[in-house]
């Protein structure tokens, strides 16, 4: 398998810019859900540490995508963004929605979270089914 790695690093870029704007629009609701308030949130500053294992996640993610499609021989669009979805479905919600229910977690913390990376495998899915076309 040859891999395509301005692919991968393009929807891996994507991804953590498209998980920065969702937790702009959500951070507040995703706070209260903690239980934080801004206090709080400063208190747990840890944006390196944040940044590094965002960045590496999403990188691990659209190579993980990347391979899948390649291996089960899609490309284009369409198929990415199935291959997305139902990855999402099948791996990311239940064990978040496990873990999180385990951890006794609201409930509105478990969607803003889970639909946070819906998101970010249907964006890099956009960008590598585009490439990889």
């Amino acid at each position: 398998m040859h891999i395509q790695w301005l692919a991968v690093f393009a929807a891996a870029l994507a991804g953590f810019v498209t998980g920065g704007l969702w937790y702009a629009v959500f951070g507040k609701a995703w706070m209260g859900a903690l239980g934080w308030d801004e206090e709080t949130a400063k208190a747990q500053n840890r944006r390196t540490v944040l940044f590094v294992v965002a960045i590496g996640a999403n990188i691990i993610m659209a190579l993980m995508l990347f391979g899948l499609l390649t291996h089960m021989g899609g490309n284009g669009l369409r198929a990415a963004l199935i291959a997305s979805v139902l990855i999402w479905f099948g791996f990311v919600l239940p064990t978040t929605a496990a873990n999180y229910a385990c951890q006794n977690r609201p409930v509105k913390l478990i969607l803003i979270d889970a639909f946070h990376w819906l998101a970010v495998l249907l964006v890099q899915g956009t960008v590598l089914g585009l490439m990889m076309a």
